[in-house]
């Protein structure tokens, strides 16, 4: 983890809820992290969306299919970053996957944009 990475997050059990979090640490701790979880009002698993992070200096926003849904001021890091888009399986958060999980499993990516 970096020293403030941004997530936005689907767990596969419940596709109609995302998560966005802002990751971080301090000298008092390796891992804290503020965010909110949001209902998308669709089953994220079946279609392409657009996520968005705007990360400009002292602030991260969110953005969801072209909507802002959340907005951090705090803790916001200044070092560079680099973007990570891919299909976890297992961890403290959500937990091992179920005895009846469908493997191989998949994660489609239209495109990602990144700007400088």
């Amino acid at each position: 983890m970096a020293a403030g990475d941004r997530y936005l997050e689907v767990i596969c059990d419940n596709p109609l809820w995302y998560f966005t979090t802002l990751h971080y640490k301090t000298a008092e701790s390796p891992h804290l992290g503020q965010g909110i979880s949001i209902e998308a009002n669709a089953d994220l698993s079946s279609g392409f969306h657009t996520y968005a992070a705007d990360w400009q200096p002292g602030q991260v926003t969110w953005y969801f299919d072209g909507k802002q849904v959340y907005q951090l001021k705090e803790h916001v890091p200044a070092q560079p970053m680099y973007v990570i888009a891919n299909l976890a399986v297992g961890g403290n958060w959500p937990g091992h996957p179920a005895p009846d999980t469908v493997f191989p499993a998949f994660f489609e990516i239209d495109f990602i944009r990144v700007y400088r």
